[in-house]
């Protein structure tokens, strides 16, 4: 996200805010319509990033936008001879907070994002990125009140609730501040500082909006999209009924190491229109869960070679009762991880010995089990507990911040683009919203 870089003398005038006239031959600049350019002091390890704000023949003017920063870590982007080195795209991503005075300065930076960035506004800098229903107590009990509150609106029989579209309720849950395990992102930048910068309760803290290049958006009905419905459907309705299809989500996301999914939604109420709304969920994952989809696909693979073993005739025909107590190695009671391969092989070698008559081949034997756990990948299977802030790690980003006293002017400017509470929220509680921000 920040494609140019410049070696150069910082001194007291590289500020926050503050304007540096640089010669030209000391950067490599972008050929793009990225303003964004890395500064790097040449007499120590400090950094801060620079707006270009005009480009002459020979000079380059840069706006501060980020406090200076040390440079460990980056020292890749430093030649002992203080050879310029362009910056590979994503190399500062999520380490850096960028500050804006005004929207003209959000505006340039939003330019020079990726097409595909997606934005959320947030009124205070110091929240992390997490749902509603997992941001105070136990998220286990947590789960249990999202389920019973997704119950009632059923109940309740509100049209805005009603859908047998899981993702579409779950979604206008969301935007009528029911809590929810979503997050909604924008695909508007001016949107997203909206809800950076309006909010009374929070209008003496600093805001921020994260940019995120989302790797990928799934379409409405496409087979990711299909999966978070039945997701959604399985956390709020059938938390004890693990079909096949379940198994299969949750082995999958256990095993990635990206556990959000972005997605786009049909826009099935004005709120999420005038929003231009994008949401994103978290994958998560249970211990019991966890150990769960480990036992199973652990007995599968002993299913499968008692199988083959009784159709090559190295043990006797057993009946099904007895093979299901056979391939029954409970990980969590047996003194070895899964990890181990060798302990489960002599466990699972010493029930075959002692329940039937048998000519095995002990090293085949092994062999075919050891290459049997390591396709099923088995010790990749772990909990994972809620955690949507990992997209900043897992996701190209960049957080920008409003700082508390920019605020009301930001407000005024948004107003005169066409964005405040009344579109945003268009509806009577958006217009009453608005008059009270405009007028009181």
């Amino acid at each position: 996200m920040i494609t140019s870089t410049c070696y150069c003398d910082f001194d007291e005038t590289f500020d926050l805010y503050s304007y540096a006239n640089i010669e030209l031959k000391q950067c490599t600049v972008s050929k793009t319509n990225n303003k964004l350019i890395l500064l790097l002091d040449k007499k120590s390890t400090f950094n801060c990033v620079g707006l270009i704000v005009q480009e002459k023949e020979k000079l380059i003017t840069v706006k501060i936008i980020s406090k200076k920063f040390e440079s460990e870590g980056y020292k890749d982007f430093r030649h002992s001879n203080n050879e310029i080195l362009l910056v590979e795209e994503n190399k500062l991503s999520g380490e850096i907070e960028l500050y804006i005075e005004n929207i003209s300065d959000y505006l340039s930076i939003c330019f020079s994002m990726e097409e595909k960035t997606i934005y959320r506004g947030q009124a205070d800098s110091c929240w992390s990125i997490e749902p509603s229903i997992f941001r105070k107590g136990n998220q286990n009990n947590n789960i249990n009140i999202e389920q019973q509150m997704f119950v009632d609106m059923k109940q309740w029989n509100i049209k805005d609730f009603t859908s047998e579209n899981y993702i579409c309720n779950a979604c206008n849950m969301q935007h009528y501040g029911i809590p929810t395990r979503l997050i909604d992102w924008t695909t508007n930048c001016l949107n997203a500082l909206y809800f950076a910068t309006v909010s009374p309760s929070e209008d003496t803290k600093d805001g921020t909006i994260f940019c995120v290049s989302a790797n990928k958006v799934h379409e409405i009905e496409s087979s990711k999209y299909k999966q978070v419905e039945d997701f959604i459907k399985y956390r709020y309705f059938e938390k004890n009924n693990l079909t096949q299809n379940i198994e299969d989500i949750l082995i999958e996301y256990a095993i990635d190491s990206k556990n959000t999914v972005f997605f786009k939604t049909a826009y099935s109420n004005d709120r999420i229109r005038n929003q231009e709304g994008i949401f994103s969920i978290f994958i998560d994952i249970t211990e019991d869960e966890a150990k769960y989809l480990v036992n199973k696909r652990l007995q599968k693979i002993l299913s499968e070679i008692i199988k083959k073993l009784m159709h090559d005739d190295e043990i006797s025909s057993i009946e099904e009762e007895k093979v299901n107590r056979l391939i029954k190695l409970d990980i969590e009671s047996m003194t070895h991880r899964i990890e181990d391969k060798e302990n489960i092989y002599k466990t699972f070698l010493a029930r075959l010995v002692e329940n039937c008559s048998s000519k095995i081949d002990k090293e085949k034997l092994r062999t075919t089990l050891f290459n049997e756990l390591d396709r099923a990948c088995l010790e990749k299977i772990k909990s994972k507990k809620h955690k949507m802030s990992s997209i900043l790690q897992n996701e190209k980003s960049i957080k920008i911040i409003v700082q508390s006293d920019k605020k009301s002017e930001m407000i005024k400017s948004l107003d005169s683009c066409g964005i405040n509470s009344r579109v945003v929220y268009p509806d009577l509680e958006g217009l009453m919203k608005y008059m009270k921000e405009k007028y009181v």
